[in-house]
């Protein structure tokens, strides 16, 4: 009943709140309702919820305050104890039309559409809602509609989806190599991020789509830089799969590297031992200390200077894009800024050593 109560209370709320473009606040609501329980209850009265359909009555009739209600609960009185002898013969069916009337104009196809258009998923959870409705009473749909909507919830974020990142031609900007394939890997480097975060029900699957992406690389991979940038908070078994993936890693003679911890994740990877594990020099915060820390054990020195010289192209290029809102009295020190930049690019040999 309680939740029945919750439901019917907050759903149309939000409804009609951004309907009339008005704040709702969901505690205040609660309150309420239980304020109206408690009353009720002193004097064995029914429970008390936020009707639907009187909701949505009350609205088409033109109410915009409570004291629609107030006028509703007169006038309710005035009819029980002198007019109820002219509704008596009045059929069921009167009620269930004014009801049915009322109701129609929450349902909105157009949105339904649009969760037709966006995402399939969502599509099928909303006529899920519906058929349960149309079907069960109500707090068996709702409770049918929840069970459903949680187990599809689990069911999205335990697939594994993993982005093998990549760097863009003259930047510094690693983006998922799948979507934009002018992204180029590092030779030897394979940097990963899960895009849905960890947590228990995929842990497992990430760690494997890791290890086939290792095996189905077309060079040898010498070290694995986990982003942890989509993740914001780890369970017990994802921070036990982060520590079973290190070991494997060390076993195959591959160097792990994190980078991108925020510090929810740092403290829970440190509570579960594994910090002990990865070494310092192995936790980064963002992929271009990674990669350069990673590319000068491997002694490629043009690799090295391509990367400093796309950092250097890209800093320019931000200087020369602020000049067209910077101050006047500020143009020449960027100008100079950018100049000195420029000169970074391409170093004499002198200036190199």
């Amino acid at each position: 009943m309680a939740l029945v109560n919750f439901a019917e209370a907050i759903g149309p709320a939000r409804s009609f709140a951004s309907a009339h473009k008005y704040k709702m606040d969901a505690n205040q609501e609660l309150i309420g309702l239980g304020a109206a329980n408690f009353g009720a209850g002193l004097f064995q009265g029914f429970p008390i919820g936020s009707s639907l359909s009187k909701s949505a009555a009350n609205d088409r009739a033109g109410a915009y305050s409570q004291m629609s209600g107030i006028i509703a609960a007169v006038v309710t009185i005035l009819v029980a104890l002198f007019f109820t002898q002219l509704f008596y013969a009045l059929p069921e069916a009167a009620l269930g039309a004014i009801v049915i009337v009322a109701v129609s104009g929450m349902v909105k196809v157009a949105k339904i559409r649009h969760l037709y258009k966006v995402r399939r998923s969502d599509f099928i959870l909303a006529v899920v809602a519906l058929l349960a409705v149309l079907t069960f009473e109500t707090l068996e749909a709702l409770l049918i509609a929840v069970i459903v909507s949680l187990f599809a919830l689990v069911l999205r974020a335990s697939r594994p989806r993993l982005a093998v990142l990549g760097r863009a031609p003259d930047s510094l900007q690693f983006n998922d190599i799948r979507r934009h394939p002018e992204n180029k890997t590092v030779p030897g480097l394979l940097i990963v991020r899960p895009e849905n975060g960890l947590f228990f029900a995929n842990a497992a699957g990430i760690s494997e789509a890791i290890i086939s992406e290792m095996v189905s690389s077309a060079e040898p991979v010498k070290a694995v830089l986990l982003d942890l940038g989509a993740t914001t908070d780890l369970d017990v078994p994802s921070a036990d799969m982060v520590k079973t993936l290190q070991e494997d890693l060390s076993s195959r003679n591959v160097r792990f590297m994190l980078m991108r911890m925020i510090m929810p994740v740092r403290q829970m990877l440190e509570l579960a031992g594994v910090m002990e594990k990865i070494k310092p020099q192995d936790v980064f915060i963002g992929p271009g200390e990674a990669v350069l820390d990673y590319l000068s054990t491997q002694y490629d020195d043009a690799s090295i200077e391509e990367l400093l010289h796309s950092g250097a192209n890209e800093v320019h290029s931000l200087i020369l894009a602020s000049l067209a809102t910077a101050p006047v009295e500020r143009q020449a020190a960027l100008i100079a800024i950018a100049e000195g930049v420029g000169k970074g690019i391409k170093p004499s040999e002198t200036e190199y050593r």
